[in-house]
């Protein structure tokens, strides 16, 4: 079941016939506005029923812009937008008749916004607007004090991760399915032969595209494919540091972490899975040994953390926790505590979110929410996310390890069988 026909079942469940949003994240997502200054005053309404709309509530002012960033919205599968400005739906009136009862400016202005959303309502024939605990409680006071709002958990961010049973079973056998080409991909390389500090494979250079080729021509066979404009992500050593998707000519080094990042998705049901391991020729430095070491603990820590009622910025916590005991700059180093990256104190740095839904798209809501120290959701039973710890360095590429699992009554279960551990397979030749 997709984003925009979950959201409905949703909100049924909650009694409600509406949706309102005042996360960042999702407004993007929603509209494709990505403008602090015009998501301020930009209030998207996503309705429920049939016939699912998105209705935009801004002032004329900004609505160019708003239209404009629409025609570029990313999101897929999604309804349409409708826009309605907000002095023609009686925000003006609101803040007169608030001002007139003896609230101040900025109530008074909550009050203008509620009722040119509930006269959008009214125009669809919306009786109940679910508000997301994140909601300003300003609005949330206006809204419920016109009759309009009940408090709810964040349904448009439930509604883009939780999977329904039979989904989460397929996303587990593409899981099982990637651990079988990676397998593959791992029995090659022990079968390369290193010569001074390249691999060779049948007596040739062992290149980036033969590896590539034996996992796509794997996903092909087993009914699945990549989305267009998206590759195997495969890379090594410190060309890695920066690109994802290795050049196919590029000769495999002895010595160097190689990552293999497989996010396929099966051809029918459309459904992603997202894997990595980390896979080393020969024994590597010591510096990449605990860049290996450190990225194992922290996802070892961030599965530990994922349970229902947990906040997303907490797993991310528990794994920026155990890479900054080995020196390793983080995210939330840098956006919570202020501290830079210093190249003679880290040994490199983990400069991206630590997870993220994964299953309709192999980045679900991305790249509008992560396992982030700056983003709140807190986990719900049935959601699928992707735990994504690692470190970039400059000088020994980048080490990323990555399962991906559902989030139980118990805690969080794994959706496959590979050890999680990097692979140091012995060097021959």
């Amino acid at each position: 079941m997709d984003f925009a026909a979950k959201l409905p079942e949703l909100l049924e469940k909650n009694a409600g016939d509406c949706v309102l949003t005042r996360d960042g994240s999702d407004i993007e997502y929603l509209t494709g506005v990505s403008d602090p200054r015009v998501q301020r005053v930009c209030y998207p309404i996503f309705t429920g029923g049939e016939d699912s709309k998105i209705l935009v509530v801004a002032p004329w002012y900004n609505m160019g812009e708003i239209k404009e960033a629409y025609k570029e919205r990313k999101g897929e599968d999604l309804p349409e937008c409708e826009f309605f400005d907000w002095y023609k739906h009686g925000f003006s009136a609101g803040i007169t008749g608030a001002i007139e009862s003896g609230k101040d400016g900025e109530q008074a202005e909550y009050f203008g916004i509620a009722t040119a959303i509930g006269n959008v309502m009214n125009e669809y024939g919306l009786g109940v607007l679910c508000v997301p605990h994140a909601v300003p409680a300003g609005l949330v006071g206006a809204l419920e004090e016109l009759g309009y709002g009940t408090e709810t958990q964040d349904l448009i961010k439930i509604a883009q991760f939780s999977k329904d049973p039979d989904e989460v079973d397929a996303i587990k056998q593409a899981t099982l399915d990637a651990e079988k080409a990676m397998s593959a991909a791992f029995d090659m390389l022990r079968e390369a032969t290193i010569e001074g500090d390249k691999l060779t494979y049948g007596g040739e250079d062992f290149t980036i595209g033969m590896l590539r080729e034996k996992i796509l021509s794997m996903a092909d066979e087993m009914g699945y494919e990549y989305p267009e404009g998206s590759n195997l992500e495969l890379n090594i050593g410190p060309d890695s540091y920066g690109v994802y998707v290795g050049d196919s000519s590029t000769v495999l080094q002895s010595r160097k972490p190689i990552f293999i990042d497989i996010f396929w998705r099966d051809k029918e049901t459309k459904l992603h899975t997202d894997m990595t391991r980390m896979v080393c020729v020969g024994e590597p430095d010591e510096t990449v040994k605990k860049m290996f070491k450190a990225t194992q603990e922290a996802l070892e820590a961030g599965i530990a953390a994922m349970a229902p009622g947990v906040n997303g910025w907490e797993v991310d916590k528990a794994m920026s926790d155990v890479l900054q005991r080995y020196d390793i700059h983080t995210t939330r180093m840098q956006d919570v505590d202020g501290i830079e990256f210093d190249p003679d104190v880290h040994i490199g740095q983990m400069d991206w979110g630590t997870g993220h839904g994964t299953g309709r798209k192999y980045h679900d809501g991305q790249p509008y929410q992560k396992l982030s120290p700056i983003r709140s959701y807190e986990l719900q039973i049935g959601d699928v996310f992707a735990v994504e710890p690692g470190v970039r360095s400059k000088t020994h590429g980048q080490v990323r390890l990555e399962v991906i699992g559902v989030v139980t009554e118990d805690g969080y279960e794994v959706l496959g069988n590979m050890p999680i551990e990097p692979v140091i397979i012995e060097a021959t030749g």
